[in-house]
């Protein structure tokens, strides 16, 4: 299983538990659903940095998510391998 794979199940499962659907995972990062769906199969490669930058704007968002919903992605981030 490759890293982008892992990754991109990490992502799926963090989404899943906070009880979001791609739709709403990929509007609160200003992501097109079909590109969270590419990535949580991991067939698109997105830089660290890019990743971080999208799910910051994603806890922005998202009410009751805020510090903790970066911190996970980061964590999982640093985790992937």
């Amino acid at each position: 299983m490759t890293t982008l794979v892992k990754l991109g199940e990490k992502i799926a499962d963090l989404r899943k538990r906070r009880g979001l659907t791609q739709e709403d995972l990929a509007g609160l990062a200003d992501m097109d659903r079909s590109f969270i769906s590419e990535i949580e199969n991991g067939h698109k490669n997105l830089s660290v940095t890019s990743l971080i930058r999208s799910f910051e704007r994603a806890s922005g968002k998202a009410a009751g998510c805020g510090f903790c919903l970066t911190f996970q992605f980061k964590q999982l981030i640093l985790h992937a391998k």
